[in-house]
C-alpha cells in the first residue's frame, strides 16, 4: 500500500450522510456530515486529495452514487453489508462510527465488494421484485 493513501468511508442515506476519511500517512480520520442526496457527494468526494479508495454499504439509495463517482473518475466500491464483520459487543449505531469502520475496514482489506450493476440490469431487478410482492399479496 503506498503511503498517504485517504480511505473514505461513507455511511449513506436518502437525505443526509456521513464521510470519514482515514489518512494512513497520518493516522488522522476526519468526518464530515453531509445533507443532501447521496449524489450531491460527488462533489464532495473529488475535493479529497489522491489517491483515495472509496466505499458505502449497498442498501436502498441504490447504485447511483456509485455510478456517478466513477464517471467523475473516483475509485468508488460498494460493499455487501452481509458480508461486513462487526463485532458482537458493538451494539450503539451511528452514521459516524459506521463511516469511520468501513474507512478502516476498506483499508484493512476486509470489505466484499460487489458488482455495480448496469441501470438496466438494476431496473429489472426492481421490476421482478415488485412482482414478486403482488405475488405475495395475491396468496
Amino acid at each position: 500500500m503506498p503511503d498517504g493513501i485517504r480511505w473514505v468511508g461513507l455511511d449513506v442515506h436518502a437525505r443526509e450522510s456521513m464521510i470519514a476519511v482515514f489518512d494512513q500517512a497520518t493516522g488522522e480520520v476526519q468526518t464530515r456530515r453531509v445533507v443532501g442526496r447521496p449524489h450531491e457527494l460527488v462533489p464532495l468526494l473529488r475535493e479529497i486529495l489522491r489517491p483515495a479508495r472509496v466505499v458505502y454499504e449497498a442498501g436502498p439509495t441504490g447504485f447511483g452514487l456509485a455510478r456517478r463517482a466513477q464517471a467523475a473518475g473516483i475509485e468508488l466500491g460498494v460493499c455487501a453489508p452481509g458480508k461486513t464483520e462487526r463485532p458482537p459487543a458493538d451494539r450503539v449505531k451511528t452514521d459516524k462510527r459506521d463511516a469511520i469502520r468501513l474507512a478502516r475496514l476498506l483499508a484493512a482489506g476486509e470489505l466484499t465488494l460487489v458488482t455495480i450493476p448496469t441501470v438496466e440490469r438494476e431496473q429489472l431487478r426492481d421490476l421482478v421484485r415488485c412482482r414478486e410482492d403482488i405475488r405475495a399479496d395475491v396468496i
